[in-house]
């Protein structure tokens, strides 16, 4: 069994109630007790970001429906309600507590079967992802980002990291600069700013290894980690729930297969 760092709640969190074909009840939990309800229509779930979408298991979706919920289960998990007697009245009393009870259990069932898929598949996915590195980087670190997020339950997670420059002129010697991805959904690639290049020079002379946990700061649930990929650092800073030894040896053991 493995032993786990639980985050003390201290962080707002969004659960989402399918109630037909059309409608989703978001509720926001706030850890001072309070929380605020907001109606949408399914079509506009993909720009939410709940951590779990409740469906009632005698419910019939049509084809569109099914469609949509096929695409946002790569994002976070879609359970039945009625395994944990949630349904639509129930969950509309839920309080932050109890809806962070059920939000946890759900996080540590699925980042448990993302990391034993990711050791499964550890070896074809380390060797993917090098051909990646060297053909496309952005394209490697799109894929790398999504597999940290799935491996640790993120709610935001922000990978700094080393490119040549898109900007350098004809002629010019080429050189590399800081480019950051981050997202809590999905991904969004950019030039690091003044500050995070500060940021990556005050930790760069410390990446030494393939992979180490710098710090993580249980009652902030803040981790900050360095990588090392071909001698090039790697900065990963993520907002997370908890983190357990098993999340921590399966990185390890990929950033290790990423080395040539």
């Amino acid at each position: 069994m493995q032993t786990q760092e639980h985050l003390i709640p201290k962080t707002d969190f969004t659960l989402a109630f399918l109630e037909n074909n059309h409608s989703v009840l978001l509720k926001t939990f706030h850890p001072a007790g309070d929380c605020q309800e907001q109606k949408i229509s399914i079509h506009d779930l993909h720009g939410e970001d709940p951590k779990i979408l409740f469906l009632q298991e005698t419910e019939d979706f049509d084809q569109e429906v099914t469609e949509i919920l096929e695409t946002e289960a790569k994002y976070y998990s879609i359970s039945n309600g009625e395994t944990l007697q949630l349904n639509h009245a129930a969950f509309q009393k839920l309080d932050f507590q109890t809806a962070f009870n059920i939000l946890e259990k759900e996080l540590v069932k699925k980042t448990l079967a993302n990391n034993l898929s990711l050791i499964e598949n550890i070896f074809s996915t380390a060797q993917y992802l090098k051909k990646a590195f060297i053909s496309d980087r952005s394209q490697f670190f799109e894929e790398l980002w999504a597999i940290l997020k799935s491996n640790l339950g993120t709610q935001n997670l922000r990978v700094l990291y080393h490119d040549l420059d898109p900007e350098r002129k004809e002629g010019e010697k080429e050189r590399l600069v800081n480019f950051v991805i981050e997202g809590r959904k999905r991904s969004l690639s950019r030039p690091a700013t003044d500050a995070e290049n500060a940021l990556m020079d005050t930790f760069q002379n410390q990446i030494n290894s393939p992979f180490e946990i710098y710090e993580f700061n249980l009652e902030k649930g803040e981790l900050t980690a360095f990588a090392s990929i071909n001698k090039g650092p790697v900065l990963i800073m993520a907002n997370l729930y908890f983190l357990n030894p098993l999340q921590k040896i399966v990185l390890s053991s990929l950033f290790k297969g990423l080395q040539s």
